[in-house]
């Protein structure tokens, strides 16, 4: 009962569990169809180490509530499980010391370390029963996961054995998609994942500007490692369009991985000043249109999440970020301050507890610049051409020093470009792989969306992902605006497999339908079939006013 004594205390957090209910209620409609909608495409904020565990509260409420100690609704109950299934899979999955690794949406600048809801839940979850927690609490995270702790919900077996990696089938690549921020458009992230016995290495290409604040805190790829004296150690990249602490990714930034070996390759267009002012007028054609619908929908100023004039206390949702594209020509590599780099000719190697990371400029006749007090390594282009780094990682169990490892890696890791397409690389990896990979300069793309974006006009009227297209403006698109990369592994082209939105050694999402085998547990998770029909929000209202006399009595 300490929960809920929490919950009582409370106001803000019963607050945001009532309205999460409500919401899940109509978000249930979707996943009780044949094309359920968060279990068909995926999370639109993935993987996020801040809001993962604040996400989850609805859903504990109504898988908890809906049971039959209250409103005894099974549909209800176990559409609520299979969501709860998917986020414990997707934690379980990246899981290295009770962080995310990899790839994610949202995340802080110390994303290494323990300090948000979600370590918390991976701790909760699936941490060892003598484990104590890692670093120090943080109070919010502890009140976000207050809501898994007294929830029934526990993840299956199976999960459970995956985030430990009960088999030790290490190593093990899994493929994943995410879809666009509102659910709208499936697989618009291509993500790769590699887990290691003492480190894990992902990354994600993703079809979004990078122009406004909608990307700030993407964190397209990261390397977590396992360490004895705290949290993992880490090493993440980026380019210096929006600055040199990884809060955003670099527009001109396409990452290609291949197990253990990644490529972090950038290319400025010599235009590069003109696209973005050409981006910064759609923006200033966005905002305008936004205010309009958002005010004819709205037109009491008390509701709405008007206070003042203002949105919450500020302009609109979507504002754009200029950036500074002489910065953009920096490719720069992040570390622990204090970890020990040393440099063999045209080869870096980052000496970590448990893995050796070696690092090489893609141009070598560019001279990469040092910062060990801040922990950052850059090398810098030139506008047209493509740039940027070469990393791979190993289990120091496979080499005993660095000039072992370096030996290694010149003797068979090669690169060459390619003298009739210059933004083509010719790769060989360890495993004898002909890798080909093609920096992608032309394209098109779109922002992320969240709140309210424009798109219905008549006074008053509704504005959900579910019930119309949500619109943007006019990108600009063509030569400059390419996002994803093209790359193939001995001729199978990557860009034309069929990518799952889970797809790796037994974890699979397809169709809706959720597949763990791990451990010698197997778990198959899926929403119901049924029909969204009315009583159900009827029964989550009663659900919830028996929570609320309940709290009252406490």
């Amino acid at each position: 009962m300490g929960g809920f004594s929490l919950w009582r205390r409370n106001d803000w957090a019963w607050n945001q569990s009532r309205s999460g209910a409500f919401a899940v209620s109509k978000c249930a409609s979707g996943c009780w169809t044949g094309r359920a909608v968060l279990l068909e495409v995926g999370a639109g904020e993935w993987d996020s180490s801040i809001y993962f565990a604040i996400s989850l509260q609805g859903w504990f409420n109504a898988y908890d509530y809906s049971g039959p100690d209250f409103a005894d609704d099974p549909q209800v109950r176990a559409a609520a499980r299979a969501v709860l299934d998917f986020y414990a899979t997707s934690i379980a999955l990246k899981n290295r010391q009770f962080q995310m690794s990899g790839a994610e949406t949202r995340t802080v600048r110390n994303f290494h370390g323990f300090s948000t809801g979600t370590a918390i839940l991976a701790w909760l979850w699936f941490s060892e029963d003598s484990t104590t927690p890692p670093g120090n609490w943080n109070g919010t995270g502890v009140g976000e996961v207050i809501y898994a702790w007294a929830s029934g919900y526990r993840p299956d077996p199976a999960i459970v054995a995956l985030a430990r990696r009960s088999d030790k089938a290490l190593p093990a690549d899994y493929f994943n998609t995410k879809p666009d921020y509102l659910l709208k458009n499936p697989a618009q992230t291509k993500e790769v994942l590699h887990i290691a016995e003492n480190f894990t290495l992902g990354s994600a290409n993703i079809a979004t500007g990078r122009f406004g604040n909608g990307n700030w805190q993407f964190t397209l790829w990261k390397l977590l490692a396992d360490y004895s004296s705290g949290n993992p150690q880490l090493l993440w990249g980026n380019g210096g369009f929006h600055g040199y602490q990884g809060n955003a990714p670099d527009p001109w930034m396409q990452i290609v991985q291949y197990r253990n070996t990644l490529l972090q390759l950038h290319r400025v267009p010599a235009n590069a000043d003109a696209l973005v002012a050409e981006v910064g007028e759609a923006y200033d054609e966005w905002i305008s249109r936004w205010y309009t619908d958002f005010l004819q929908r709205f037109p009491d100023p008390n509701w709405g999440g008007f206070r003042g004039g203002q949105y919450r206390g500020k302009s609109v949702p979507h504002n754009f970020m200029a950036g500074n594209t002489q910065r953009a020509l920096d490719a720069y590599l992040l570390f622990a301050p204090g970890v020990t780099l040393s440099r063999h000719d045209n080869w870096f190697v980052l000496d970590f507890e448990n893995v050796w990371v070696g690092l090489a400029s893609l141009r070598p006749e560019i001279v990469a610049s040092v910062n060990p007090d801040s922990g950052q390594i850059t090398v810098t282009g030139e506008p047209e051409t493509v740039f940027g780094w070469l990393v791979h990682v190993v289990d120091k169990s496979e080499f005993k020093t660095a000039p072992d490892f370096v030996r290694f890696l010149r003797e068979y890791i090669s690169w060459d470009w390619d003298s009739a397409q210059s933004d083509r690389l010719h790769m060989r990896s360890p495993d004898g792989k002909n890798i080909e990979v093609t920096y992608t300069v032309a394209g098109s793309w779109h922002e992320p969306s969240y709140d309210f974006d424009f798109g219905v006009s008549e006074k008053g009227g509704v504005s959900t992902f579910f019930q119309h297209p949500w619109r943007q403006p006019s990108w600009p698109s063509g030569y400059g605006h390419g996002r994803m990369p093209r790359w193939s592994v001995d001729g199978d082209c990557y860009a034309s497999r069929s990518w799952l939105v889970f797809d790796g050694p037994g974890v699979t999402l397809e169709n809706g339908v959720l597949r763990v085998q791990a451990g010698g547990f197997s778990y198959v998770s899926q929403a119901p079939a049924q029909e969204w029909q009315p009583q159900h929000a009827e029964r989550l209202r009663r659900m919830l006013n028996r929570f609320r006399v309940r709290r009252a009595l406490q």
